[in-house]
């Protein structure tokens, strides 16, 4: 009887050693668990995260082709304008030159004008002379009744 206590005793001890692994085991299984669960989470999220990531690279990508497009029509309107500006240029040029010309043209008209009369005053001058020197030739005034 001895015997069979001491082995009871022996196996008593080692199913109480038995308990307490398999508790130890249940509460890492618990652990592992948790930790599972808490990946799985962490996972769900940032599956989320990138799908929100993916969406919003999209929306930008959306973004900077309206924006490209955008620009392209600014560069259109710019070289318009740069086409606008250089024929204005062009005319101001030609404008100028034009004006050049009719300045010179008064200049010469103010020259010819004043010709006119000099030559004015001086046919004037020698019908003077001319009416004097008739008079004197032959005694009476020209131009007197």
């Amino acid at each position: 009887k001895l015997k069979l206590d001491k082995s009871n005793s022996s196996y008593e001890k080692e199913l109480e050693t038995s308990k307490e692994t398999l508790n130890s085991f249940r509460v890492k299984y618990d652990d592992m668990n948790e930790k599972h669960s808490s990946l799985n989470q962490t996972c769900d999220d940032l599956t989320k995260k990138v799908r929100q990531l993916e969406f919003e690279v999209e929306s930008k990508t959306n973004e900077i082709r309206d924006l490209r497009e955008h620009c392209n029509e600014l560069d259109k309107t710019v070289k318009q304008r740069n086409l606008e500006i250089e024929r204005l240029i062009k005319k101001t040029e030609d404008l100028d030159k034009e004006l050049s010309v009719r300045r010179n043209a008064t200049d010469v008209n103010g020259e010819l004008s004043e010709l006119l009369l000099n030559k004015d005053n001086h046919i004037q001058e020698i019908e003077l002379k001319l009416q004097s020197s008739v008079a004197d030739v032959f005694g009476f005034k020209i131009g007197s009744s």
